[in-house]
């Protein structure tokens, strides 16, 4: 009696296609990994962004203002809106990859950016709604502009060059807080106060020197850096700008 021919257990053919299903699967984390990972790419959906955010702080501007800006207020306007408009989707897009529990390296520029946001959202706020709430609006924001400082602080990643950069700004928005408290207990020489005085309207030159100085340092160590670390550094430079203008 002949012998029925062998056959294969119908499980070998699944077991020999399983690799390339776990090669394949495999792939696919890794690539997803990978985004998460690593820097956002500038996208339309970007620039679309920073368009409407800019058009909600021309809004402002025109709510804010008692009479009809003329051509130059217009103009300074409009550059104020683009410094604005970056740095508020810069914070956006910082705030959605967190949500997402996306871990990637958080550059120097982009932590500037979220402190930029910060204390712009909050002193548009401020005019436009908060205005009878605090006694000293200036104050607050140099309070909050401490806080969101201090985040970078905690990275690990940064270098120790922009580590020296973020503290050295932390106290210069702190050294008015720690004046004014220090006020109550001990006789402040009048020299500090001027020196306050002075350095107030001119914030953002001073920060944007800051940062100037600590971008040049970091230029020698041919990092490879994303299109939101320099967004904040010309935002800084645009704010510092925009700041020379309107004096």
């Amino acid at each position: 009696m002949e012998s029925e021919p062998s056959r294969l257990p119908p499980q070998i053919p699944e077991t020999a296609e399983a690799p390339p299903l776990i090669l394949e699967r495999a792939t696919q984390r890794y690539s997803a990994a990978a985004r998460q990972s690593a820097p956002p790419r500038m996208s339309v959906v970007h620039l679309l962004l920073c368009v409407a955010w800019s058009g909600v702080f021309m809004a402002a501007v025109r709510k804010l203002s008692v009479s009809e800006p003329g051509g130059w207020g217009l103009m300074l306007a409009a550059a104020g809106a683009i410094g604005y408009g970056a740095a508020w989707t810069g914070l956006c897009i910082w705030l959605a990859r967190v949500l997402r529990g996306a871990v990637w390296p958080i550059e120097p520029g982009l932590w500037l950016l979220v402190a930029w946001a910060v204390r712009l959202g909050l002193d548009t706020a401020i005019r436009l709604w908060l205005s009878q709430t605090f006694r000293s609006a200036e104050t607050v924001l140099d309070a909050v502009t401490v806080g969101c400082l201090t985040l970078p602080l905690l990275n690990r990643s940064l270098s120790f060059a922009w580590q020296v950069c973020f503290a050295l700004l932390l106290s210069f928005y702190a050294w008015p807080l720690v004046a004014s408290i220090a006020d109550r207990w001990f006789f402040m020489p009048g020299w500090i106060w001027s020196a306050i005085a002075w350095s107030a309207p001119r914030q953002a030159i001073l920060v944007a020197a800051f940062v100037g100085l600590f971008a040049a340092i970091d230029l020698p160590e041919s990092r490879r850096r994303s299109w939101l670390h320099w967004t904040g550094l010309g935002v800084c430079a645009w704010m510092a700008l925009v700041s020379l203008l309107t004096r």
